[in-house]
């Protein structure tokens, strides 16, 4: 569950994404796509940043950052999201909780046509 808070309001939501945890350390989150971010695992524990300068477009100017914290054992993970990221001077809290259940080891990222797979099937 992700909840978003900025300008006097709030917004929960629930849903899935890909998390990909490779054999090299790197951590990938949405491969593939536009909000596509990386990271690093270490024993047991993984963490992905996304900059707010991802969204940066123009006359859209945003910092900050929001970071994914997880730890776990075997086939799953649970952690935590936090961070803020402020846009044109408005800022975006994020909060929330988060599961990843392995359901396929990858030795590789997706290239080719596995790749342009998962842009047609989003």
């Amino acid at each position: 569950m992700l909840t978003v808070s900025g300008g006097g309001t709030a917004s929960s939501r629930s849903g899935s994404t890909v998390v990909v945890i490779n054999h090299d350390g790197t951590v990938v989150v949405d491969p593939g796509t536009r909000g596509e971010v990386r990271g690093t695992i270490s024993g047991n524990t993984f963490t992905v940043t996304a900059p707010g300068s991802e969204l940066n477009e123009p006359g859209v100017t945003c910092t900050g950052g929001l970071t994914m914290t997880g730890n776990g054992l075997g086939d799953t993970f649970t952690g935590n999201f936090s961070g803020t990221i402020t846009c044109n001077g408005v800022p975006v809290t994020f909060s929330g909780t988060f599961t990843v259940t392995r359901v396929q080891s990858v030795s590789r990222p997706a290239t080719g046509v596995v790749k342009q797979l998962r842009r047609i099937v989003r």
